[in-house]
């Protein structure tokens, strides 16, 4: 019995994680069209998670990450699409300097229905994949 819950649950894992990664790639299908882009700026916003402003008692805890420090960097990128400049924007978590330089070539993939929604991917993957 406890294997046979323990495949269940294995299994529903597993279609959780195909269908998770299934929506991302249906949501990144659109950014069919490359562009070559260049980064412009890489800021790093750093803050510390406050309570909600709810009421906390002895035995529950509204909000568990309350304190602790979240660390974002904003790198902005600018494409050509039809001789229009187009900047947008991605974001990282975590201090990510090191790996968005400004000036840097950056692969952009558009839409070619909606040119300023756009996405930065990394150099080897492939745009509408």
């Amino acid at each position: 019995m406890f294997i046979g819950l323990v495949v269940i649950v294995a299994l529903a894992v597993g279609v959780l994680m195909w269908f998770t990664g299934y929506q991302q790639r249906q949501r990144l299908a659109r950014f069919s069209v490359a562009a070559e882009g260049t980064i412009v700026a890489v800021d790093l916003t750093s803050y510390i998670l406050a309570s909600k402003g709810r009421e906390r008692t002895d035995t529950i805890v509204v909000n568990q990450d309350e304190g602790k420090r979240r660390t974002t960097t904003h790198i902005r990128y600018r494409y050509v699409v039809g001789g229009t400049s187009v900047e947008s924007e991605k974001l990282v978590r975590g201090d990510a300097r090191e790996d968005y330089r400004i000036g840097a070539s950056a692969k952009v993939c558009f839409d070619p229905a909606h040119p300023r929604e756009a996405v930065m991917i990394e150099a080897d993957e492939t745009c509408g994949s």
